[in-house]
């Protein structure tokens, strides 16, 4: 009779409560959760594009569902990596008085460049999805320019050509008449205007190149040879040297 009693009058009065239970352990999972919005002024202070993440995904998982929600917070954050990438730092080091320590000139106004050399250093991979800005940035760092490039083909085609006309042409009191050709003196000028005769390239921070890096940065070092620059790289790891030299960068250097 008493589980009838309870069945029949009091049981209705429990009708919502595994509705208030299940609300309660609801709440107090998301208490943690909640507890995260204290961190976002330290995360937007730290790094703007991990704070934008985390908004996207949450009012993704808010606005939508949990399952499209976290899906469209993995795409996002996947764009961030790639255009973190593509944007990769690129500078210039300096050697800091009496050390042996190199950091970017631009940041650290105490660090100088080696006198004749230029050490560069690029924070990414070389892939197809940066090339073109990496091609852009080394390109402004070392000078290089096409119009640089083809004046100085031009001027050692022309020599070239004098060399080879200079060995069938008559000499007089046993010295060749090519001493101080025109076309001589044209790269005297340029290794004068040309402060920089070697580049060393650090590579330590390139985790990966492809095979469109690989081939654009074979291009860039023959590019250098072109107008008398000698490139040398340092840090360079195992799998990146592998890929660099099957594209032909040794025989583009030598």
């Amino acid at each position: 009779q008493v589980v009838l009693i309870v069945l029949l009058l009091i049981g209705p009065l429990f009708y919502f409560l595994p509705k208030a239970v299940l609300a309660c352990i609801n709440v107090t999972s998301l208490r943690q959760m909640f507890l995260q919005f204290q961190d976002l002024p330290e995360l937007w202070r730290i790094s703007k594009l991990d704070f934008m993440v985390w908004v996207v995904t949450w009012l993704s998982v808010v606005v939508l569902n949990v399952d499209l929600g976290l899906a469209i917070g993995v795409v996002f954050s996947m764009m961030t990596v790639i255009c973190r990438t593509q944007r990769a730092d690129c500078s210039v080091l300096g050697q800091a008085s009496n050390t042996e320590i190199y950091r970017p000139v631009e940041k650290h106004s105490k660090c100088n460049e080696v006198p004749g050399v230029r050490i560069l250093t690029y924070n990414g991979p070389i892939y197809y999805g940066n090339r073109s800005f990496f091609r852009e940035k080394m390109s402004k760092l070392l000078g290089l320019t096409p119009e640089k490039i083809r004046r100085h083909e031009k001027a050692r085609k022309a020599v070239e050509k004098r060399e080879r006309e200079a060995t069938v042409s008559t000499v007089e009191r046993g010295i060749a008449n090519t001493l101080f050709s025109p076309e001589t003196e044209i790269f005297k000028s340029e290794a004068l205007e040309n402060d920089v005769q070697a580049v060393l390239i650090d590579c330590s921070s390139v985790i990966f190149v492809d095979i469109a890096g690989a081939r654009l940065f074979t291009q860039m070092c023959t590019d250098c040879q072109k107008i008398g620059i000698h490139v040398y790289l340092a840090n360079c790891k195992e799998n990146v040297l592998k890929i660099l030299t099957s594209s032909g960068l040794m025989s583009s250097m030598n």
